[in-house]
């Protein structure tokens, strides 16, 4: 079963809150390690200022969340002092630049049945693959297929900021998930430009099926003498024949 750890994460599009005495001392090792918080913030080729404020966790009353990218580089100045083990242990959540935040994440992300079916679900009536503005969601009239995507949300944490809309059809969720999966699986979620990630082929076939069903779910119609899946992205339709 595949797994991704914090770091396989988009560095650029994921800020995280750390623990604080654990954030205190990561930052303080780096610190030491690189000789002083002015050459520490000289090697992240940012200001003086921005690695006070992490420290602190605040921007003046706001919350300070830290850039994942530059946990990354501490890390990496710091180490071996800390694993990556450790500082997933530490993260009380994480979320986009703006948006709402996986509370309490459950890391590493384990790539199990609910998180298939959420990829084939965004690839059915779900928006997350561009944002301009607009907030990711998915859309289903049917309640139990609704509430089994809110469940299955679950995979990314303990608690996920969510908005329910339009007679609780409408699922808006925390755009970081967005930037998560198509970081991991290395595709947009462009209705005709979506890829299914070639080690689906390979997965176990209990698990690749709940994502078909998903799929089916959301584009899938039942007729007399055949069931239908109907798509405008051809390549997709036939990675589904191969699988």
């Amino acid at each position: 079963m595949k797994k991704f750890t914090l770091f396989d994460f988009p560095a650029d599009r994921v800020y995280v809150v750390l623990e604080k005495n654990f954030r205190q001392k990561f930052i303080k090792e780096a610190i030491e390690t690189a000789g002083s918080q002015n050459a520490l913030a000289k090697k992240l080729k940012i200001s003086s200022t921005m690695i006070k404020n992490w420290y602190n966790g605040k921007n003046g009353i706001f919350e300070q969340a830290m850039p994942l990218w530059a946990i990354i580089q501490m890390y990496n100045i710091a180490k071996p002092k800390f694993s990556i083990n450790e500082i997933q242990n530490a993260v009380i959540k994480y979320h986009a630049r703006k948006g709402f935040s996986i509370i309490k994440p459950n890391l590493p992300l384990v790539e199990d049945e609910r998180l298939i079916r959420i990829f084939f679900h965004l690839a059915g009536d779900g928006f997350a693959g561009h944002f301009g503005g607009a907030k990711p969601n998915y859309f289903n009239k049917n309640e139990e297929v609704m509430r089994e995507f809110i469940n299955d949300l679950a995979i990314f944490g303990k608690k996920i900021e969510l908005n329910l809309k339009e007679n609780n059809c409408r699922l808006e969720f925390p755009k970081v998930i967005g930037h998560i999966l198509q970081h991991i699986y290395k595709t947009n979620f462009k209705s005709k430009e979506i890829k299914i990630p070639s080690h689906f082929l390979k997965t176990k076939k209990e698990v690749i099926l709940e994502g078909i069903k998903a799929l089916m779910d959301d584009e899938g119609s039942v007729e007399p003498n055949r069931i239908r899946l109907s798509m405008k992205n051809k390549p997709f339709l036939a990675d589904i024949v191969k699988i």
